[in-house]
């Protein structure tokens, strides 16, 4: 095994079909592999067949890929002469012959492309949902292996989970979804949204035409709504940002309220700056917050406000630029939960 130039592994294949057969000398050891576009009858009735995966002696591989002469019939390159290369030096090739359990199928087409990944991804969603996963309708829920699903997740048609991201338990992946990387906390719903490396904390609610950008994270009980964006910035405890709005680079203290059609103005042509807005602010409809700038606790926006100076705490600025207008009344804290 030490000096094999190649060693392999071969199915005892049910139904060979299309596969490359192994055909082995009178003396049991792997003499060529045989394309079925190339093979003789006698070739195409052995059940042994390659699965493509090779380990090879790379310095002998480095010295020989370049003798691949093409197929006369097809005119392709085939890696698996290089097992008569092999054996044309006189170095050792071996396999590794394993069942067919469906493992190991070849492709050699999209159609069996298509069909390899479906089998692996009808075996990952049958094993979340013995462990406890709920998939309303699995044959369109698209789950990498390497995602993890705690118990008592439901998930609803047309989801996909991508890449490292962790689901908690209770939670439900709405119709629509698409995350990626991210990690989202227990007891939470993500609807018709796409969360990309971010984190949402448990209770916290996406959706539906939501965006988290990268390095953005919803805070437990917070609300992110209809065509709201979010990158890089944080969301306090309770924060509700439900419509048409864009917070770039910003972080928002707890039980704040995002008016519709805020937006931090973030980027100033050249460079990204940070938007720091404090507990329980109330941000009036189309507010408008040009970076770097800081919002006090308890202070609020009127409708259509510029703000391009810091905001003082239990202060309220209206206009274009924005000017303090007078204190927040005591009756407004208590609606902000102040």
């Amino acid at each position: 095994m030490d000096q094999a130039a190649i060693a392999l592994v071969a199915v005892d294949a049910i139904e060979p079909g299309n596969l490359g057969r192994v055909i082995r000398d009178e003396a049991g050891t792997v003499d060529r592999i045989v394309e079925k576009k190339d093979a003789t009858d006698e070739e195409l009735g052995v059940n042994e067949i390659n699965s493509g995966l090779y380990a090879f002696d790379a310095a002998w591989l480095r010295a020989r890929i370049g003798a691949l002469h093409a197929s006369p019939k097809t005119g392709e390159l085939y890696l698996t002469e290089l097992v008569e290369l092999a054996r044309a030096d006189g170095r050792l090739v071996v396999a590794l012959t394993v069942e067919d359990d469906g493992r190991l199928l070849g492709i050699n087409d999209r159609a069996e492309l298509a069909q390899a990944e479906w089998d692996l991804r009808t075996r990952i969603n049958a094993a979340h949902m013995r462990n406890g996963v709920t998939m309303r309708d699995p044959s369109t829920v698209y789950v990498d292996a390497t995602v993890t699903l705690a118990e008592d997740v439901t998930i609803e048609p047309n989801v996909i989970l991508r890449g490292t991201t962790t689901i908690g338990e209770g939670t439900t992946i709405g119709a629509g979804a698409q995350i990626v990387d991210s990690r989202i906390g227990a007891g939470c719903v993500v609807w018709a949204s796409i969360v990309e490396a971010s984190v949402v904390e448990d209770g916290a609610r996406v959706g539906p035409f939501s965006h988290l950008r990268t390095g953005s994270q919803v805070g437990p009980d917070a609300e992110v709504g209809n065509f709201a964006e979010l990158k890089n910035a944080r969301l306090g405890r309770g924060v509700k940002q439900h419509h048409v709005s864009y917070l770039g680079d910003a972080e928002l203290g707890d039980g704040t309220n995002v008016g519709a059609g805020t937006i931090t103005a973030n980027f100033d042509g050249r460079r990204k700056h940070r938007t720091t807005i404090g507990k329980r602010v109330f941000l009036g409809v189309d507010t408008m917050l040009r970076a770097p700038i800081t919002l006090g606790d308890d202070s609020r926006t009127g409708a259509g406000a510029v703000v391009t100076k810091d905001v003082p705490a239990r202060k309220l600025v209206v206009g274009s630029p924005a000017r303090v207008l007078r204190d927040v009344h005591p009756d407004e804290l208590r609606q902000n939960g102040g």
